[in-house]
């Protein structure tokens, strides 16, 4: 079953219905996917519909559900629209096609045009359609079957009424009705021919109630005449019941004929059954010389007088009901307004004292407090001057009794406090000038150490190269090394920086500029633990990969045999040019790296023991040497030696304590 079945509310998609209404809604299915098909259903409802638009002021719920269109699923949502119907209006719900009736059970259904064979998941029972209208709320509700099996709705109703008076038809459509006209009972009913146009019960119904001469009738003042015509043509009976349990209270749905009725009574009718201001409003200019005119004036006058005391019932105001007295003097509810006024002006005298009562108490209460806070002020201000904090006085009481004296106080305060704090600030000027003398003094000294004790370095990037050959032969590189970053001297250590650090100068050739020479390598060992004292540095002598490496420039190395040049004697001072004596330094070409006198002037002290088969021995990361000896390694030629000694490869060893006019050092640093 559909799961609207029941439901008490209107579905989203349901349109709210205007109030005081006559509805249809038609149901005609000549079509059917799997089963027989029929002659005039459609036909049929069209008629029926026709008729009470036409004659009867009727206006369809929704379009009607004719063929392919009238599925179980819309049928059962169009059932559930009339749920949104209110509880004035009208409804008729008129059904023809086919019908099935389960004998165990004795239960009807209708045939949807979809419905295939099983009665229980595709045919709609009364039953479901019975539960949907108990949510409807209109005053009547009729359904008209015409379809086999149809009495199965309802109960029989008797109806003793022997003359239908408009008095009599009108008390009846006040009352509730829930009724089921129906073209036959429990049997199969006729189609007719597709000749007939209509079917045996409903052309009998719509020739009735178009040919009806009388401006309001209900359906059970033609039923027997409806009965008679229709065994003319057929042998069923047409049946009208009541709708069992749905709140029927004796009434019937009541047909007012709009064609038969004047303007002047159908707007009267209408009037009567929707007392609405504007259709009084309407009907007094419609029909200036109407009888009624005089009564719908005074029901026009007693309706507004009800509209504006729903406004203004709850109103606190006493000028709103005498207005509404004013207005309406003679409306019952004048007393009422009456009554609120003067309740209102009890309760206002009543107010009044409470309120003067009230503005005493308050005025006795501002005394008290005011008298309270006066101590409590006093309290305070004698606190905050022992405690010498005036400004926390006027800070809670800027206009207090003791104002002045509070801001006498803090100016005193203050000016105290401005004073120590320009002194504060003279001796943190002064602390600060005296730091900067110091400061200065300080970096002037560093400055000094570093111009007199430490040497100039350069920064060598670390690589990999080719190193080695035998000591007085071709050079042969035979060995991958690699080296880390590290920096080494831009010059040889000079007598002046010799003689800053050590306060001597053991050199033979004299001259601030020339190399230091006549050190072993032990001297240099003294020299530079007493520099790296005195600068907080770490030098120390470079490895003999190192010192090679510097010699080659480094990763900007361009292969030259001699340090910076394959010219000798633009890079070296040797026994060819060094007219037997060393010269000072840097005044040959630099190499790769701008590093100077690595070849010739004088031979440099590493600091590995020497190993005669150091390439084959030594690692490729980082070499240090042996790690015991008898010789030290010393590299670069001299103003001595001939132009062999001075290519980078060249090597030469020697005691420790062994010290030659022709023997020096640079010096070397990891950062």
């Amino acid at each position: 079953m559909d799961n609207e079945k029941g439901l008490a509310r209107i579905p989203r998609d349901t349109p709210s219905v205007k109030k005081g209404k006559n509805y249809i809604l038609a149901i005609g299915i000549d079509d059917y996917t799997h089963h027989r098909s029929l002659n005039n259903a459609v036909a049929d409802a069209q008629a029926f519909v026709e008729v009470m638009t036409q004659y009867y002021g009727f206006e369809n719920l929704i379009e009607p559900l004719y063929n392919d269109a009238a599925t179980q699923k819309a049928i059962k949502k169009a059932l559930g629209k009339c749920e949104s119907l209110d509880e004035k209006d009208r409804l008729i719900v008129f059904y023809s096609g086919h019908g099935w009736y389960k004998v165990a059970a004795k239960l009807g259904y209708l045939v949807p045009a979809d419905a295939e064979d099983d009665p229980h998941s595709d045919f709609i029972e009364v039953t479901s359609i019975l539960n949907i209208f108990r949510s409807v709320k209109a005053k009547h509700i009729l359904l008209v079957v015409d379809c086999c099996f149809g009495g199965s709705f309802g109960v029989e109703r008797n109806v003793n009424v022997t003359e239908m008076t408009e008095k009599v038809v009108s008390e009846l459509d006040t009352k509730l009705s829930r009724m089921v006209l129906s073209s036959g009972g429990i049997e199969p009913v006729s189609d007719g021919f597709i000749t007939d146009n209509n079917s045996p019960f409903t052309k009998p119904l719509v020739e009735i109630l178009r040919e009806n001469k009388a401006p309001q009738i209900v359906f059970s003042e033609f039923f027997t005449l409806l009965r008679k015509k229709t065994k003319w043509n057929a042998t069923q009976l047409p049946q009208y019941k009541v709708l069992q349990q749905l709140g029927h209270s004796d009434g019937e749905l009541a047909l007012y004929c709009t064609k038969l009725e004047s303007p002047e009574k159908r707007a009267y009718r209408e009037l009567i059954e929707t007392p609405t201001i504007a259709l009084m409003e309407k009907f007094i200019r419609d029909f200036k010389h109407s009888e009624h005119k005089a009564a719908i004036r005074t029901l026009l006058k007693e309706k507004r007088a009800e509209v504006k005391w729903e406004k203004i019932k709850n109103s606190r105001h006493i000028e709103v009901f005498d207005e509404f007295i004013d207005d309406f003097p003679d409306s019952p509810l004048a007393q009422l307004a009456q009554q609120k006024i003067d309740s209102l002006e009890i309760e206002a005298e009543e107010n009044a004292r409470q309120e003067q009562n009230r503005l005493e108490l308050e005025r006795q209460k501002r005394e008290a407090e005011q008298k309270r806070l006066e101590e409590a002020e006093e309290q305070l201000w004698q606190l905050y001057k022992a405690q010498g904090t005036p400004s926390v006085y006027l800070d809670k009481y800027p206009n207090g009794r003791f104002a002045v004296q509070a801001f006498n106080m803090k100016t005193s305060i203050e000016e105290a406090e401005r004073q120590k704090k320009i002194d504060a600030e003279n001796a943190k000027k002064e602390k600060e000038r005296l730091a900067a003398i110091e400061r200065k003094k300080r970096e002037e000294e560093e400055e000094r150490i570093r111009t007199l004790y430490e040497p100039e370095m350069v920064l060598v990037k670390g690589g990999t190269f080719k190193m080695g050959s035998n000591d007085y032969t071709d050079e042969q590189p035979i060995h991958d090394v690699t080296l880390n970053d590290f920096y080494i001297g831009k010059y040889p250590v000079t007598q002046k920086q010799w003689q800053a650090i050590m306060g001597d100068n053991p050199s033979y050739f004299k001259g601030e500029t020339l190399p230091v020479e006549c050190v072993s390598w032990e001297d240099c060992q003294v020299f530079i633990k007493k520099l790296n004292e005195k600068t907080g540095k770490t030098y120390r002598l470079p490895t003999e990969a190192e010192w090679e490496y510097a010699a080659r420039g480094g990763n900007q190395s361009k292969g030259y045999t001699y340090s910076g040049s394959n010219d000798v004697k633009s890079v070296a001072w040797f026994t060819e040019n060094s007219d037997s004596k060393t010269h000072p330094v840097g005044q040959k070409q630099a190499n790769e790296l701008g590093i100077y006198d690595m070849s010739g002037n004088v031979w440099e002290w590493c600091s590995d023991w020497y190993d005669e088969n150091y390439y084959k021995n030594s690692p490729s990361q980082n070499p240090k040497g042996p790690s015991t000896g008898s010789f030290w390694v010393l590299r670069g030629g001299s103003w001595l030696y001939s132009v062999l000694n001075c290519r980078s490869s060249c090597r030469l060893r020697n005691s420790p304590i062994i010290r030659y006019n022709d023997y020096g050092f640079r010096l070397a640093r990891n950062d």
